[in-house]
């Protein structure tokens, strides 16, 4: 009777791994429209993200993981940051779940992008750069840091052959940068920066020539 228990616990692991940490609607009235609840898209610290749909649209919606959470700054700060951005839909932080709805961007995470094609070509590197900059900078023009720039954090979206799109998500650590004094300034925007020149040097390593002539050592993915 030993092995079908054993199965059986490893069964009810794989369902319980497969639950939301915490019970969330799946049928959710936004802005008037119906929702249905989709897929896990992500989680972090305060909550996780789902996809959700209606008859001719998707958003994306994430739940917090109780009310004292949903009323930290942080949270105050990551609605204004979406609202700046012209990504937020509806958000209520007072509900029994709270949540925070907005837009939903069709692609890869440049994390899940690399995966998919470890060895790419430098133009391929040189254009998703081009990119990746540039969606950085989209932040920085609201007068707002973003505060965790990651491959993770970033949507690519294909256009064409070495053509590339791309959006930041998740700003849970965005500050606002009105009202700071120039150096507090310079110093969200140098991390910014430094993060970014981090996955741009990563990035590079993923075409053959340069790994070879450029970069030293043995190779390993910094993703």
């Amino acid at each position: 009777m030993r092995y079908p228990i054993l199965i059986w616990l490893f069964g009810l692991s794989i369902c319980l791994s497969l639950v939301s940490a915490f019970p969330v609607p799946q049928l959710l009235n936004i802005n008037g429209h119906p929702f249905r609840l989709g897929k896990q898209l992500g989680e972090g610290v305060y909550g996780e993200v789902f996809r959700a749909e209606s008859d001719d649209k998707a958003i994306a919606i994430k739940f917090l993981s109780n009310r004292e959470d949903a009323e930290n700054l942080s949270v105050e700060d990551e609605i204004d940051a979406l609202k700046r951005m012209g990504y937020w839909i509806d958000d209520d932080i007072t509900a029994r779940i709270p949540y925070i709805a907005f837009i939903l961007f069709e692609g890869d995470s440049l994390k899940n992008y690399i995966e998919k094609h470890p060895v790419i070509s430098l133009e391929t590197a040189r254009n998703l750069t081009l990119a990746i900059r540039e969606a950085v900078r989209q932040v920085w023009a609201k007068n707002q840091s973003h505060g965790d720039v990651h491959p993770g954090n970033i949507i690519i979206q294909e256009k064409g052959k070495d053509k590339f799109n791309a959006v930041m998500v998740d700003f849970g650590h965005s500050q606002s940068l009105d009202d700071l004094t120039s150096e507090s300034v310079s110093e969200l925007i140098n991390d910014d920066e430094q993060n970014l020149n981090f996955i741009v040097y990563s990035l590079f390593r993923h075409v053959p020539k340069l790994r070879t002539e450029v970069f030293e050592g043995d190779y390993k993915d910094d993703y």
